[in-house]
């Protein structure tokens, strides 16, 4: 597996730690540690599916998903196949961005990340 970070622009360091892209590696699977880190994570699946949240959880292809602040580690399995890209927001700031269901219905859990409706940008 490769992965990548990239720090946003300075307008947005206050909210976003980083966007970050993980890909699997021709002809290997693996299995990846996630670890707690108290953020929340917006992933968009660009490949295959693949599995997350200890294999409980398929996350399909051309999918949002929205990952709740974790408290424990979870696993990941990824194949040379798979291709995900993150924003992960700093503590909070999530909700920066948008109006959705409260935050602590979802930690320590993935779901997919459907908007109700328009983002809500609070300045």
């Amino acid at each position: 597996m490769t992965y990548k970070e990239i720090k946003p622009h300075p307008d947005l360091a206050d909210y976003i730690d980083a966007f970050w892209m993980s890909e699997g590696v021709e002809k290997q699977s693996t299995e990846e540690i996630i670890l707690p880190d108290n953020c929340v994570d917006l992933i968009f699946n660009l490949g295959e599916k693949c599995k997350t949240d200890n294999g409980a959880l398929t996350m399909y292809s051309e999918k949002t998903y929205l990952v709740g602040t974790m408290t424990t580690f979870k696993r990941t399995f990824m194949s040379s196949s798979n291709k995900l890209v993150g924003v992960r927001f700093k503590p909070s700031a999530f909700s920066s961005f948008y109006s959705y269901a409260p935050l602590y219905e979802i930690k320590d859990i993935t779901i997919e990340f459907k908007r109700r409706s328009h983002p809500t940008f609070i300045r």
